[in-house]
């Protein structure tokens, strides 16, 4: 049954979409009545509809310098975070608005099994999921699956590249968080100055994904601040993750041990920054300092009394540069560099850079090529070129 509504849920979506853009300005005077109708006696008491989306298919050459024969190549028509999204607004009074926002995965890239079936061409996960109230005066506060206060005052600024599925890669490869789920956040800007903060309380295992469960306290929290200075912005977060019942496995990966005491905690401090240089040219920067504390005592399934002690504590850190140079008539330079240390061994450092062209065709579509090269120190450096497509559509329905 479940299966049966989220279909039905998905289908109508998809029939809105191709609805909202088959409307041309003719037909939207033919089914709005002259004076607005219904339409206008909605949007005039303060209800708000729209409908968006964000399609971005690519093709990509993958070299990644391996493999049996010494090479190892791949193309492979991929997906950069393609999206379809709904938000509804509904004003409260003069000063409160009540705010829903769902958004969605488009799988354009995914590979289908031998008979067909799987995730291409389909809706993927949610990526948003929420429902909020906000305030002129005392800011937003929300509820359910929303982006991460860490990543909006932190991290947003240095991801402007179009390689959107792998950078900011230093971001990506220590594991910060884009949007977070269970989440109760509260942001407020007054003048230059932005706050941010919320909590993760799942109640159940496994926050993150990475094998925790405090289902009697919170999982995780955040918080950050940001400030826009003249032509520039600095900002500051914080994240930390409470994670426990972390497994130890043998070499052949079966598990032989259970928790018994267990404390491990991640957390993460990320400074950002971004400026104007001029009009035309845009530079951005985001450190991470990540301390991984993972100290656990566990026991053998089969015998209570013989017992491990598990230290993994780590010190991850990241490095993300990102610049844009725009020379006119919708053409643009996007290059960027990063480094990020998992600090799980001692060839853990992983350094790169990417750099790309994109032509801005229409105000909702964009073309590009670029090139993303990142060298491990523990394997062959990879390169990865893409030739790809950004389109964009926002539709007021209300």
């Amino acid at each position: 049954m479940n299966r049966f509504f989220s279909n039905t849920f998905k289908v109508g979506l998809l029939a809105c979409v191709s609805a909202a853009a088959s409307l041309s300005g003719t037909a939207q005077a033919q089914m709005v009545p002259e004076g607005g109708g219904m339409k206008q006696e909605l949007a005039d008491k303060g209800y708000n509809f729209r409908l968006y989306g964000k399609f971005r298919p690519k093709v990509t050459f993958r070299d990644s310098g391996g493999g049996d024969d010494g090479d190892s190549n791949q193309i492979d028509v991929r997906d950069d975070s393609s999206r379809i999204g709904i938000q509804g607004k509904a004003k409260i009074n003069d000063n409160l608005t009540a705010i829903l926002r769902g958004e969605w995965r488009v799988e354009i890239g995914e590979n289908r099994d031998q008979d067909g079936r799987g995730a291409g061409g389909s809706l993927g996960n949610s990526r948003l999921a929420y429902a909020a109230l906000e305030s002129k005066s005392a800011g937003f506060l929300g509820i359910g699956q929303q982006w991460n206060p860490y990543y909006d005052i932190a991290a947003a600024q240095v991801d402007v590249l179009y390689n959107a599925s792998n950078t900011p890669v230093g971001y990506n490869g220590v594991g910060a968080p884009f949007r977070t789920s269970n989440f109760v956040k509260y942001a407020h800007s007054v003048g230059a100055f932005k706050f941010s903060a919320g909590i993760q309380a799942d109640g159940s295992g496994d926050n993150a994904g990475v094998g925790g469960s405090n289902a009697d306290s919170v999982d995780a929290f955040a918080a950050g601040a940001g400030f826009d200075v003249g032509k520039g912005y600095v900002g500051i977060a914080y994240w930390q993750q409470n994670l426990d019942n972390h497994r130890i496995f043998d070499n052949n990966g079966t598990v032989n041990y259970t928790p018994d005491i267990v404390d491990r905690q991640r957390t993460f401090i990320g400074i950002g920054a971004s400026f104007n240089i001029t009009d035309d040219f845009y530079v951005s920067a985001l450190y991470q300092d990540i301390e991984d504390d993972n100290d656990a005592r566990s026991c053998l399934v089969s015998d209570a009394n013989t017992c491990v002690d598990d230290d993994q504590s780590r010190d991850p850190s990241a490095l993300d540069i990102a610049a844009v140079y725009s020379f006119g008539d919708g053409m643009k330079l996007l290059a960027g560099a990063f480094t990020y240390d998992t600090d799980d061994g001692d060839d853990s450092r992983t350094k790169g850079m990417t750099l790309g062209v994109a032509k801005r065709l229409d105000k909702g579509m964009d073309v590009y090529v670029d090139w993303l090269r990142e060298d491990p120190d523990a394997g062959d450096a990879v390169n990865q070129f893409n030739v790809g497509f950004r389109y964009s559509f926002d539709v007021g329905l209300l």
